[in-house]
């Protein structure tokens, strides 16, 4: 199922190979035509003592995106900074409808979001009226990931989910913020890290 835009939200703290892999995929293989990227200030579903300040994941998103994509995929992403300027908790229902809705949008989420998904705020209106891109995990079993759909299909009948048929590398922020806690250097953390964005943790020494 194609679509016009799709939402892809998160703390990207920090971003990694698995958040771009999947921008790439949806652009590349024409899922949507264009990308929303929003970084938020605080998530409801996360601890805030582990967030690198706001400014500092958009400055390294910026960096990311710019170095990791040519310019015929560079400009269908659209960075937004409409979360982090509130400097509150965020909640995705109230970002949506603040967004230009003229054009028909998608939320891209991770396969490990589906487990806590009834407890976004305003869910069922969410799924009402946006279709859910979901991208499987290395880490969760593809059998685990369709049946966690066809269960909230059960409780949300109007719901649309479409799995799509690309597996990220298996990166993890909380993995990569711990191994930087344990003083890792570029080269283990290579597989998941671009060097700008190393580099910015390492120039505002983040996560020790």
């Amino acid at each position: 199922m194609k679509i016009p835009r799709l939402f892809y939200g998160g703390s990207f703290n920090p971003v990694h190979k698995g958040h771009l892999a999947t921008i790439e995929y949806v652009l590349k293989e024409k899922i949507c035509l264009e990308i929303f990227i929003v970084p938020n200030y605080q998530s409801p579903l996360k601890d805030k003592t582990e967030y690198a300040s706001e400014n500092v994941r958009f400055e390294m998103l910026q960096y990311a995106l710019r170095s990791y994509f040519e310019d015929d995929l560079f400009f269908k992403i659209q960075l937004l900074d409409v979360e982090i300027k509130e400097k509150n908790v965020n909640y995705t229902a109230n970002t949506l409808k603040k967004i230009d809705n003229s054009v028909k949008m998608g939320i891209l989420i991770g396969a490990d979001s589906l487990e806590t998904l009834h407890l976004w705020r305003e869910i069922e209106w969410i799924l009402t009226y946006y279709p859910f891109y979901v991208v499987p995990r290395a880490n969760i079993s593809l059998t685990k990931t369709q049946s966690q759909i066809h269960q909230l299909k059960g409780f949300y009948p109007m719901a649309d989910f479409i799995l799509l048929n690309f597996i990220p590398p298996n990166c993890s922020a909380t993995e990569i913020r711990k191994k930087i806690k344990e003083n890792a250097q570029y080269q283990e953390l290579k597989d998941c890290l671009l060097p700008e964005t190393y580099s910015l943790i390492k120039k505002y020494n983040l996560y020790y």
